[in-house]
């Protein structure tokens, strides 16, 4: 077994005044509050509020801005029933749902006129609702058809 050791960028005088001209930092920081105990006789209730995550710095706003290439995953649910959690993966040259494995896509902004040949090429912009995109498997490299977007999340 054969691992190969990753290679450590080298700091130099030219890459240290541009970091520390653009500095783009970004820090996370995580407060949670102490757990609250509410007692009604002999039964003991907790309250616990969730976590605050604060993301500070002009790093994020640069990581926003390169958004080309991002992978995404795709799974179905019923009726909010976690046991009914369906993934999209691939095995072999199909496209299945499955319940223990997923697979991580790309998706590509495509021109939605194609070819005659039936190719569609990749364009630059945002992608919006009506865009056609497609899906390309990050392993296999397997694409689904191209499709519109009828909706756009952004967490």
């Amino acid at each position: 077994l054969c691992r190969s050791i990753p290679v450590q960028p080298v700091l130099t005088r030219d890459s240290l005044r541009q970091y520390l001209q653009v500095r783009p930092d970004q820090t996370v920081l995580i407060l949670h509050a102490k757990v609250a105990q509410k007692s009604y006789g002999s039964e003991k209730r907790f309250f616990c509020p969730p976590p605050c995550v604060y993301l500070s710095g002009p790093g994020w706003k640069l990581k926003q801005e390169e958004l080309k290439g991002s992978k995404v995953s795709l799974f179905n649910r019923l009726r909010s029933q976690t046991v009914s959690t369906r993934y999209l993966s691939v095995e072999g040259e199909a496209f299945v749902a499955s319940a223990r494995q997923w697979a991580a896509f790309t998706m590509y902004l495509v021109d939605d006129q194609g070819s005659a040949r039936g190719d569609y090429p990749i364009r630059d912009g945002y992608i919006c609702y009506g865009c056609a995109v497609r899906l390309v498997c990050t392993s296999t490299g397997v694409a689904l058809p191209t499709m519109v977007s009828t909706g756009v999340s952004y967490f």
